[in-house]
This record gives structure tokens, sequence and C-alpha cells, in this order.
């Protein structure tokens, strides 16, 4: 069932602060560089860190991801926002194959997310540590799906790629498992947004 509109913003809720000792989550071999200048003089990176950062930076140089997008709540977690395909029926989480006009991983899911429904990074709050779930097949990463909390946003939910997209919409998990289950009978979807719904609810409760 689609959540009631509204046009009054909600402030969303105030979600914690990684407790990892450095951010491994960044885009670019740039960005890992700089990571290492700031935090590796300073004695702040673990050995783990380092096993963190040499498995981006080889991920980073790989090639870049294919398919990037979000797991979408509303701030109670009860929630979440599907699209349905136009040509197969198919429901699943915002998200689409990489451009060559995408500066980074951020810039391929935020787009795909505004096309797919219509919001913009001003509509969404992410996870503070920019916590993300993964479809893999066979050891490879298929797609990967930032987690984030909808501020008020289901007003504003058009897709503005129709030809592709249907419908973008609020359900609630329940239905929102039912609808996966029966577009996914290998359980890759569901399972992804479980994950991201179990990492909400922790970082939602800890922020408590």
């Amino acid at each position: 069932m689609a959540a009631a509109a509204s046009t009054a913003a909600t402030p969303a809720t105030a979600l914690p602060e990684t407790k990892t000792t450095v951010q491994i989550n960044v885009a670019t071999l740039d960005e890992l560089l700089k990571l290492l200048t700031l935090n590796g003089a300073g004695g702040k990176l673990k050995e783990s860190d380092y096993k963190s950062i040499l498995s981006r930076a080889m991920e980073i140089g790989s090639k870049p991801l294919s398919r990037a997008g979000a797991w979408l709540f509303t701030e109670d977690a009860k929630q979440v926002l599907l699209v349905k395909h136009r040509r197969t029926g198919h429901y699943g989480p915002p998200k689409g194959r990489r451009n060559e006009s995408d500066s980074s991983e951020f810039a391929h899911r935020d787009r795909e997310v505004m096309e797919e429904t219509g919001l913009s990074t001003a509509d969404i709050q992410y996870l503070a540590d920019g916590q993300f779930v993964e479809d893999k097949k066979n050891g490879s990463i298929k797609a990967r799906y930032w987690i984030g909390v909808l501020r008020s946003a289901a007003a504003k939910l058009k897709p503005v790629d129709t030809k592709e997209i249907e419908s973008a919409q609020l359900y609630t998990i329940e239905k929102a498992t039912s609808l996966l289950e029966a577009s996914k009978p290998n359980g890759i979807r569901l399972k992804s947004m479980l994950s991201a719904l179990d990492s909400l609810k922790s970082a939602l409760s800890a922020a408590k």
C-alpha cells in the first residue's frame, strides 16, 4: 500500500557516524591516496583498515561498477520504495547501468535514483557511514545499493524515465517482500532488501 502523500518536510532522524577507524567507502584511487595521507602518519589506521583499503583499491582499479542504486525506506523503517519496470513487470529498488558521464559511484547512484523515482539527494539521507549491500553472483558484484531514509518524499515520486519505469511507490515491508519474491524467484533482491533493512534498523537504534 502506498504511503499517503505529504507536502510538509519531516526532520530526518540523525544517524550515527561511522564506528570504523576510517571511512573506506570512497569512489576513486585519488580519494584513497588522500585517506592514507591524512590518517597513515597519525597512527589512525589499523591493520584491518589497510586490508580494506587494499581491497578497495583493487576493486576500483579493475573496472567501474556496472550497476548502482539505493534501498530507500521511510523513517520508521516500515515502508520501502520500489519501482516497477514497464517491460518485465518486475519490482525492485531504483538502479541501473553506469553511464560514461558518471564521475563516480555516487554520481552513478544519484542519477539512477533521479531517473527512476524523481528524487534528488535533498530528498534522501543516506546512512552516515555510507553502508551498502550488494547483489553477487559467483563472487562477482552485480549491483551495489546504498541505504537511505526518505525525507517525506512520497509526494515527489514521479519517474523521469517513463519508457523504462512504470511506477515508483512506497510499499509496506510485507507487501514488498511478496512483490520481490514474485519478481525474483532466486531471492537475490529480497535478500539484499532484508540486509539493508537490518542495517537501517541498527543505525536508527544506535541514534536513539
